[in-house]
């Protein structure tokens, strides 16, 4: 296979994981506001299995590049547009308006997932700033260390006063 279809093919593949994390967080959105904890671990799994393939997609694409101008393309991640225009020149012409749309295209679905995973960690962290004050209020109410007011009643055992005595005592030469 040509090395330009082989890159091609694994920027498709790429864009694929990259539209199924774009749905993922689309769907975790009302799985972070009133959905079922539950749901929202499954959802992240899948994420993680889908990022976990779509690394290793990303660095076999990286391992690919050398093929290209091995002295002018550097064998990293991303496609800047230097590195764009380098991989466009030599492609043969039947692939060069698919390569430069496929690349456009994956691009744009790069910034729009960082966009939707902005969103998704600040409802996320607005989320967890509420239950994290639900609980402080919840724990401040169940303090231990409260100070009632002693019981009153009939059958209330009278309050015991802590006497100095004890302490005048034991703080004295025998």
């Amino acid at each position: 296979m040509d090395p330009y279809e082989t890159y091609l093919d694994l920027l498709i593949q790429e864009e694929d994981q990259v539209d199924l994390l774009l749905a993922l967080a689309d769907e975790k959105r009302p799985a972070i506001l009133n959905g079922p904890p539950d749901r929202l671990v499954a959802i992240s799994q899948s994420e993680n299995a889908s990022i976990d393939l779509l690394t290793q997609l990303r660095e076999d694409r990286r391992k690919s590049l050398p093929q290209f101008h091995p002295t002018r393309i550097a064998a990293r991640p991303g496609l800047s547009l230097q590195r764009q225009d380098e991989i466009l020149a030599g492609a043969p012409d039947r692939l060069k308006s698919l390569l430069r749309t496929t690349i456009r295209r994956y691009e744009t679905k790069l910034l729009q997932l960082r966009r939707f995973s902005r969103i998704n960690n600040t409802l996320l962290a607005d989320r967890m700033m509420v239950l994290r004050e639900t609980v402080e209020r919840i724990l401040t109410i169940m303090n231990p260390n409260v100070n009632y007011a002693p019981p009153t009643g009939p059958s209330a055992r009278p309050e015991r006063t802590r006497s100095a005595a004890p302490a005048l005592v034991l703080d004295q030469k025998v």
